[in-house]
């Protein structure tokens, strides 16, 4: 009797199950889409409760899967250009009327992204050291990439770019539009040549005095100019016009000189200074040397004089050149661009430990009013100080201020104490004991020093 009752329970329940019948399957539409997402649609089965769903790549490969009670699946994170397909079906409630439904497959590919156009032309200018590059600005471009053909890379958001630190001698650019709206890809890169080549800086009048002629006699109104890659001229150094004298400072020894364009014999560089004389430069163990900036400056070498027939004129000896004079700095004159020459010790290394800086960067000064200057990129950080200045002091007062981002730039004595600069008629200005602070402790380390002198 058990055994019967057994037989008719089970043949009860599978009779309930084979009377359910299968859920419709989902009519699959494609909605909106980019080059990252596709919006996947489908109305309502009769009788579902919830709806799975996989989405695969062309490939083959499961990008994504889930459960879902509505009837749209958003798929995002995808690949430009690519095809993927979409596999749905229905379920019903667990006491419905139906079983699963078959399953229904749908197939999109996300749209292509649109390459930018590349930059058509570029021009290139010369000033203050550097080489700007500047271009065309790109449609829907909100950035460029560009590569030198020295390995220098970078990013900028506008539509040019400022290159310093290059030697003189021909360079080309790689330039790339990018954007930040995903619809665009890259341009191609755009090659421009270009050509780094010395600008003047400033040039001032002042006397020579030869040494190996006569006195009075030998005594010359000339000029020297400064070059934005560190070399000199001086124009004219025995009076006569197109004989020129060309030499660059070496820091590291001394600031001795070494000349530009002489011809060497035995020992010394030689150069015609006119028609008449033949001028035998030696500049090294301390027998040259140049000091100044463009207010004021002397420069000195020892010397031996021929005349065009090759006889000795004079007994050797120092010419010099020397131009200037102390005339009352003016806030306009503080105005420039100086080399910042920085002792210190700080903790900006990788490891942010204690680490010697002996280096030169490029400072600007820009005058806001009658007393007041803007001092720009001190110490390489890129940040601009507002300074107060009294001539008859002669200094420059910076007030505590933040200093990139985190710190406080302000005297090593406390983190609410002004550095105070000082100045000479000579346009060197001088900044000591400077550091910066965070969360009460300083970050450079006391005695730092930055002695900047005007180009």
């Amino acid at each position: 009797m058990a055994f019967s009752m057994l037989v008719i329970m089970a043949f009860t329940s599978c009779s309930e199950d084979d009377a359910k019948s299968q859920l419709q399957p989902p009519t699959l539409a494609e909605g909106a889409k980019t080059v990252s997402s596709i919006v996947f649609n489908w109305q309502p089965v009769v009788g579902a409760s919830q709806y799975a769903y996989e989405l695969y790549d062309n490939n083959g490969d499961k990008v994504t899967a889930n459960v879902t009670n509505t009837t749209t699946v958003v798929a995002t994170g995808l690949k430009p250009k690519t095809e993927y397909t979409l596999k749905v079906w229905a379920y019903s409630p667990i006491d419905g009327k139906n079983t699963t439904s078959p399953i229904a497959t749908i197939t999109s590919v996300t749209n292509e992204q649109i390459p930018l156009v590349a930059p058509s032309s570029a021009e290139a200018s010369t000033s203050n050291g550097g080489v700007t590059i500047t271009w065309p600005a790109v449609e829907h471009a909100t950035g460029y990439k560009y590569t030198l053909n020295d390995g220098t890379t970078g990013e900028t958001s506008t539509n040019s770019v400022t290159l310093t630190g290059l030697a003189i001698g021909e360079y080309t650019i790689s330039i790339v539009a990018t954007s930040s709206d995903e619809t665009y890809s890259d341009s191609e890169p755009f090659l421009f040549s270009f050509q780094r080549t010395k600008s003047e800086l400033w040039r001032k009048d002042g006397v020579y005095t030869a040494a190996n002629l006569p006195a009075g006699s030998n005594t010359f109104n000339a000029q020297i100019v400064a070059y934005d890659d560190g070399s000199y001229t001086i124009e004219a150094p025995y009076g006569v016009k197109g004989f020129n004298i060309s030499f660059s400072v070496d820091a590291d020894n001394n600031n001795q000189i070494v000349p530009i364009g002489t011809q060497l014999h035995k020992g010394y560089e030689f150069v015609w200074v006119s028609t008449q004389y033949d001028l035998g430069l030696y500049c090294d163990g301390g027998c040259s040397g140049f000091e100044g900036s463009k207010q004021k400056g002397n420069v000195w070498f020892y010397t031996i004089c021929y005349d065009a027939s090759g006889n000795d004129i004079g007994k050797g000896g120092y010419d010099t050149f020397s131009w200037g004079d102390d005339t009352e700095v003016t806030i306009d004159k503080l105005c420039g661009t100086y080399d910042a020459k920085t002792s210190a010790y700080d903790y900006f290394s990788s490891d942010w430990s204690l680490q010697e800086v002996n280096r030169t960067d490029e400072v600007t000064i820009t005058k806001i009013d009658d007393n007041t200057v803007k001092i720009s990129n001190f110490y390489d950080w890129g940040d601009d100080f507002i300074g107060t200045v009294d001539l008859k002091e002669q200094t420059i007062t910076i007030q505590p201020t933040t200093w990139a981002t985190y710190y406080t730039f302000a005297d090593i004595s406390s983190a609410t104490t002004p550095v105070v600069a000082t100045f000479t008629n000579d346009l060197t200005i001088t900044f000591q004991n400077f550091t910066a602070w965070y969360n009460g402790s300083y970050y450079i380390e006391s005695d730092a020093r930055c002695e900047m002198t005007q180009k």
